[in-house]
């Protein structure tokens, strides 16, 4: 939960932000977006001798916003993710680095509304103690 809240106090910085993030869902109004958690990858796991552990882990999320088809609404994901690559990552562990990408339109509906969406992905490491893990 702490990661969840984190990465939403992160994107809501976002100066063009309004209205609330919803969790796994986004509102029938335009406007309305939604962060998806995708999960976490271990790309990395080393023990050492006295059984700590360090690993190199990647949470994904999707950013998703509902809007009307438009030249501005495209142009609303092009600038959250110029914005997030200038902006200091929320911190997961050590060595944190962030990327957000594939910003793209994501399906149409007879309304005129769509749905765009981004790929937020937070790379990082931690250590766990031995028997912590």
């Amino acid at each position: 939960m702490e990661k969840l809240n984190l990465i939403r106090g992160w994107i809501m910085g976002f100066p063009l932000w309004e209205g609330v993030l919803l969790t796994d869902t986004t509102d029938p109004e335009p406007g309305s977006c939604g962060l998806f958690p995708v999960g976490t990858k271990l790309l990395h796991r080393k023990e050492d001798v006295l059984g700590g552990v360090r690993c190199r882990l990647q949470d994904s999320f999707l950013l998703r916003r509902k809007a009307v088809k438009s030249e501005a609404a495209a142009a609303w994901i092009m600038a959250f993710t110029a914005w997030a690559q200038e902006t200091t990552p929320p911190r997961f562990g050590e060595n944190t680095h962030m990327a957000v990408e594939k910003g793209k339109l994501l399906s149409t509906a007879s309304d005129g509304t769509a749905i765009y969406e981004v790929t937020v992905t937070i790379t990082y490491e931690k250590e766990y103690e031995h028997g912590k893990n």
